[in-house]
């Protein structure tokens, strides 16, 4: 799941003042709102942006992505903020409806340093357009038949990235 900035038609895009007060209005789906409310109280957040209120939109999880994508093709209605499921990325890239998080006022190229690669490249579009900001990675487990590597000849016990181990796999044996 990722964070993101919609597209928003045609509007201009206002002045940022980090003294004045904002409000930004989060769409999500299921029980977010308590994970994000959790992060937003935190005296790290209330440190760093004294100023700002959220207030949350919360729906189901068809309907958010169905309000998206009416939101979309409208060119207005997304929220300053909008939770997405990965899964709905790529196709909102393709809509046109995703913000380019890396320009002004995001910036959020420095930002996804400290995120894993993995996660970063669901966020991130082939030509380099960083469209959101990955808040969360779902596990990932990797099976193989120990005998078949041993028989190849392969050892596997210090395999450092998915490279090595694709490089490995096309070892003849």
């Amino acid at each position: 799941m990722c964070l993101t900035s919609f597209a928003g038609g045609e509007q201009e895009a206002e002045q940022y003042d980090p003294n004045a007060p904002v409000t930004l209005t989060l769409g999500g789906y299921g029980d977010l709102e308590t994970a994000y409310q959790a992060v937003i109280d935190s005296p790290d957040f209330q440190a760093k942006y004294p100023n700002m209120k959220v207030e949350f939109v919360m729906s189901d999880f068809a309907a958010h992505h169905d309000r998206l994508t009416t939101a979309i093709a409208a060119g207005e209605g997304a929220f300053e903020v909008e939770a997405v499921e990965v899964g709905y990325i790529a196709r909102f890239v393709a809509e046109g409806g995703m913000t380019d998080l890396s320009l002004e006022p995001f910036n959020a190229g420095d930002m996804l340093n400290s995120i894993v690669k993995f996660a970063v490249s669901n966020a991130t579009t082939r030509k380099g357009k960083i469209v959101a900001i990955p808040v969360d990675i779902a596990p990932a487990v990797m099976f193989y038949r120990k005998s078949l590597a041993d028989k190849a000849g392969i050892d596997l016990s210090n395999i450092q990235s998915w490279d090595e181990y694709v490089e490995l796999g096309r070892k003849p044996g």
